[in-house]
């Protein structure tokens, strides 16, 4: 039972599932294709997670409702264990004495005036069925007499013909044939002719004079087993069975022929002799054949008589039986008739209160389905009003220096004025402002508050915007009397609820009271009907006292029980004991399996609640408070600011191509920057080494000058100008490479500016020894 209803919840949860899913991704492309045809791929795709996972949640929304659905109450009753129950308590295999105190009465077999006299007309139906069955076959059996009594006549007079052509000594005695009686014939009796009043008169006469009593005639039932009548006055010789009987007209044919040759020739030849002799045999065999056929249809027919006379018996007894239960049920029938008005009155009651339980369970159905349809229609109107809000609040847009003041027009309080029947037609062209009031106080407070008339669209302001946001607060209003009135209408029928769930209550308390006076008065009515005796025929070898093989004097006490039903009771006994010992080892494990499932519980308790403190650290992580997810589900993209962060990128992309191209241009930059510091390198280098040839040249011509003489020993005028030349372009190379630097740093930034390099001059340097 629990695998197939899991397997049952599986399947419904994927098909809503799979359901919602293809609903919400139609709604999805569809609000995508009519939202999201103005903005670009990633807004569009920041609208598809967004409705996905909306949909998402939805889903998950309804499968926790069906589930929440599906859970049963506290007080919930499984049908099926109910059934079980029931089945197990009318099939325990016990026996209810009717006779105990405890006694309840079955449904089915609580019996009523109309049902005992239906009973009481069957059994006298069948009753006279089977009378009329028996006196069917008496009548055919007694129909088949008179044929057989016509039959043994005629066989009678062919006896006769061939026992008159046989000697004395030779012929057999015959089976009398029987009359049928008068009390076979009894529409026979109040028939009479003169000859049978004077056969009787005879008869009385004789009576009266010999003082003999009537003689019986047949035997039993008008059978066929009588005094055997014999011409010779011998005891009937039993015939064996020897042939079948030759026909007659044959038989007649031949033995008319011998008869004429034995009358004309006495004193034949010997074949004559024999002829006769043959002649003579086969008219003993047929006189054999024909008594054998007669006694062999009277045994049938006696056997047959035998038969009925013992089933007559039987239906006799079966009729004593009969009447004695026609008589019991004649007395239950007086008896249900005393009670009969009273049980009509009680059951009457009875439908009644069900009637009226009934009647009241319709209304608060109804009820409760006119409630659940007025809640999905104040859901409906609150989520209008919602969106209500949000085109407002889009009207308004972004940076809308009146938007605290258009807020206050679309929240501001008025009071409607219904229109009297006597305004004209005039009034109708008037402007929506004219539908309503405002008390003094608050448009006082307001103007000096606020310096602004709220009924006055201010200087500056959008005169559309305005009467659109005058539109929305009708609009707004319609929306809030509309679920005023339904609230109203909803408290309205949770109290008719509560009254009648009261009255319901009332009710079925009265129902249980009607149905326990029925109990009661059933129970009262079987005790009256269990002090009616009650007949049953048994044989002594039926009636066994326990396990005592003698039976005690007074049997009063005892209690009529089948020997069958004992048994059962005994082996119930044992099946009993199987039975609890099986649902004692499935308590322990159902009782197993819930302590798992405790456990399993607690522990998704606790991984909720550990779930739970991760929520709420996340969101204090990312929020800086706990917010409310559902709200921030229901947060829809700003296409305004969509629009600007639109901008925006692509903004951004084209400086990032404006960059990468400067990146080039600078990387361009350094290359030359590379080579130029290159060449200033050498440069260097080749002024280096000249200026150590130099060096190299002055201590030489210093030596020589030392060497030469005096004249040649004071500095000269030349090498100090050439001294100072190079100094300078040492130093001018200095700045230069500091320049370079710098703008090697400023071009190593995002935002540096690119500056043309700074093209200085270099002095030619002369030749060596030029100044000489």
């Amino acid at each position: 039972m629990t695998i197939i209803s899991d397997m049952t919840q599986v399947s419904d949860m994927t098909q809503v599932s799979d359901m919602t899913q293809v609903s919400d991704m139609t709604q999805v492309s569809d609000m995508t294709i009519s939202y999201g045809l103005g903005l670009s791929d990633k807004c569009r795709r920041r609208l598809e997670h967004f409705w996905h996972v909306i949909c998402t949640c939805q889903k998950f929304l309804l499968q926790w409702k069906t589930l929440y659905d599906r859970k049963p109450s506290e007080n919930y009753e499984d049908p099926v264990m109910l059934a079980a129950i029931d089945h197990a308590q009318e099939n325990m295999g016990d026996f209810n004495l009717k006779t105990a105190k405890n006694y309840k009465v079955p449904e089915s077999q609580r019996q009523g005036g109309v049902f005992k006299r239906n009973q009481l007309l069957e059994l006298r139906r069948m009753i006279y069925m089977t009378k009329m069955g028996f006196n069917e076959k008496l009548l055919e059996l007694r129909e088949r007499k008179k044929a057989l009594i016509e039959e043994a006549a005629k066989w009678r007079m062919e006896l006769d013909r061939i026992q008159s052509q046989l000697d004395q000594n030779e012929v057999l005695p015959c089976p009398g044939i029987p009359q049928l009686l008068d009390e076979e014939v009894p529409e026979r009796q109040m028939e009479y002719t003169t000859e049978s009043l004077l056969a009787f008169k005879q008869v009385y006469d004789h009576q009266a004079k010999s003082g003999v009593a009537e003689q019986e005639s047949g035997f039993g039932f008008g059978g066929f087993n009588q005094p055997n009548e014999s011409k010779s006055g011998q005891n009937p010789v039993s015939v064996s069975k020897k042939g079948s009987a030759l026909d007659p007209t044959k038989e007649e044919s031949a033995l008319s022929d011998f008869t004429a040759v034995g009358k004309e020739e006495e004193d034949g030849s010997m074949i004559e002799n024999e002829d006769r002799e043959v002649t003579r045999i086969l008219l003993l065999h047929e006189q054999e054949c024909l008594i054998e056929q007669i006694v062999t249809s009277f045994a049938e027919f006696d056997r047959e008589l035998t038969e009925l006379r013992g089933r007559k018996i039987e239906l006799d007894v079966q009729l004593k039986n009969g009447d004695l239960r026609v008589i019991l049920l004649f007395e239950e029938l007086l008896l249900l008739k005393e009670f009969e008005k009273r049980e009509n009155y009680l059951k009457d009651c009875l439908s009644a209160k069900v009637k009226d339980k009934d009647e009241l369970q319709e209304k608060i159905e109804e009820i409760e389905e006119r409630l659940g349809s007025n809640r999905l229609m104040m859901q409906e109107m609150q989520e209008n009003e919602k969106l209500l809000h949000e085109a407002f609040v889009e009207q308004l847009g972004e940076n809308n220096k009146f938007a605290d003041f258009l807020t206050k027009v679309f929240k501001k309080k008025i009071k409607r004025v219904k229109k009297s029947a006597d305004v004209g037609a005039d009034s109708d062209e008037s402007d929506s402002d004219d539908d309503y009031d405002m008390s003094s106080d608050e448009e006082d407070d307001d103007e000096e508050e606020h310096h602004l008339d709220l009924n006055v669209c201010p200087p500056g302001c959008s005169q559309e915007l305005y009467d659109s946001t005058i539109l929305l607060r009708e609009k707004k209003m319609d929306l809030e009397e509309a679920i005023a009135e339904e609230k109203k209408s909803i408290e309205t029928l949770k109290k008719e609820q509560d009254s009648l769930v009261k009255k319901s209550k009332v009710i079925n308390h009265g129902v249980k009271g009607a149905m326990n006076d029925l109990e009661a008065f059933q129970l009262e009515k079987q005790k009256k009907m269990n002090e009616l005796d009650m007949v049953v025929t048994l044989n002594l070898n039926q009636i066994k006292y326990g396990n005592s093989a003698e039976l005690p004097n007074d049997l009063s006490q005892c209690l009529v029980f089948q020997g069958a039903g004992v048994n059962v009771l005994a082996n119930r006994i044992k099946e009993l004991q199987l039975e609890k010992s099986q649902q004692i080892k499935k308590f322990k494990e159902l009782k197993r399996s819930h302590i798992m499932l405790k456990k399993g519980k607690k522990n998704m308790q606790d991984k909720l609640i550990e779930l739970d403190e991760r929520c709420r650290n996340t969101m204090m992580l990312k929020f800086g408070r706990l917010v409310d997810l559902d709200k921030l589900e229901s947060i829809t993209t700003n296409r305004i600011a969509d629009e600007l962060k639109e901008t925006i990128s692509k903004k951004d992309r084209k400086y990032n191509r404006k960059l990468k191209e400067w990146d080039v241009q600078i990387n361009q930059a350094k290359e030359r920057l590379i080579t130029t510091t290159k060449e200033h390198t050498g440069r260097i280098d080749t002024v280096l080494e000249i200026t150590k040839e130099k060096e190299e040249l002055e201590t030489v011509l210093d030596t020589k000058q030392k060497n030469l003489g005096g004249e040649f020993s004071g500095t000269r005028q030349g090498d100090l100008k050439e001294r100072q030349r190079l100094l300078q372009l040492v130093q001018l190379q200095a700045q230069e490479i500091d320049a370079l630097k710098d703008e090697i740093g400023i071009l190593s930034r995002k935002d540096g500016h690119i500056l043309p390099p700074t093209q200085t001059s270099v002095p030619s340097l002369p030749p060596i020894g030029a100044g000489r």
